[in-house]
């Protein structure tokens, strides 16, 4: 009996970091879900975010804030699962034509580490430059992404400490014909 109460202990320890690891996951799919769409507008990535379940923090945006030659707008929205909080936020910049987009989505409890394999895969993208601190507590991994002649680009900044502050960012450009 004393046995299988120790192989139930050693279990549920070994259970503690892929637990830890469910918002790193949670994470990669809100962001599938909304920035790797690559919405174009920012009426289109809150129809998205909507859809994930996200909340706008500061009011919907409006379509008419979309008009003109030029857009510089940013969205907020929030979206709180059990314990976890997910933040999102985008900045559009530029004409039309050539419309600049960061999309980030941020949480804390992500080993960053533990995440690059899903994102390669779920982003189809391999080999990042890597950036860490001095005291290699903080960690860069970036990735080219979209089109080969573009520099869009895919950004994982991490802590490795607590609260374990993760973000995911990409990065692109909209070219209109």
């Amino acid at each position: 009996m004393l046995r299988i109460l120790l192989c139930l202990l050693l279990l549920c320890l070994g259970a503690a970091p892929a637990a830890a690891d469910d918002n790193g996951l949670a994470l990669l799919a809100f962001f599938e879900k909304t920035c790797a769409q690559r919405p174009a507008l920012p009426t289109a990535l809150q129809r998205l975010a909507k859809a994930a379940g996200f909340a706008s923090e500061y009011g919907d945006i409006a379509p008419d804030a979309e008009s003109g030659e030029k857009l510089d707008l940013i969205y907020w929205a929030k979206l709180e699962l059990g314990a976890a909080t997910f933040k999102l936020s985008a900045y559009f910049s530029g004409d039309r034509n050539a419309t600049s987009v960061s999309c980030t989505i941020a949480t804390v409890g992500v080993n960053g580490h533990d995440l690059v394999p899903a994102i390669e895969v779920a982003e189809k993208v391999a080999s990042p430059s890597t950036e860490l601190s001095q005291d290699g507590l903080f960690g860069r991994l970036k990735w080219k992404f979209g089109a080969a002649d573009g520099n869009d680009r895919l950004e994982l900044s991490f802590r490795r400490d607590e609260p374990r502050r993760t973000s995911l960012n990409l990065s692109y450009q909209i070219r209109k014909p």
